[in-house]
């Protein structure tokens, strides 16, 4: 329970720097909300501020390209997992001694 609770004390932290991020940059509230919740994890969020401090984008279409490829990064990082762990099960199977009972 401690670790969730920290967890999401980080995701709010995470959140809370992105939308000052934007605001610095210039765009409305909205739009930092709207970066938020397409990011969706963490770790993407702190990606995208880190974007906004360092490049100081000049267009919104600047914004919107860089979270567009945070979240395709993030998909793939994510399919990625799942086939490892497909993967793994499907070997367990391949060397365990049930594989020629079926």
């Amino acid at each position: 329970m401690e670790q969730q609770a920290m967890t999401r004390e980080t995701w709010r932290q995470a959140y809370g720097e992105l939308l000052r991020a934007a605001e610095r940059c210039g765009l409305p509230a909205e739009v930092g909300k709207l970066l938020a919740q397409n990011l969706k994890s963490e770790k993407a969020m702190r990606r995208m501020t880190s974007y906004l401090v360092n490049a100081h984008p000049r267009t919104m279409e600047d914004v919107a390209d860089e979270m567009i490829a945070i979240m395709e990064d993030r998909a793939h990082w994510i399919q990625k997992k799942q086939a490892e762990e497909s993967n793994g099960v499907y070997s367990a199977w391949l060397n365990s001694d049930r594989r020629g009972e079926e």
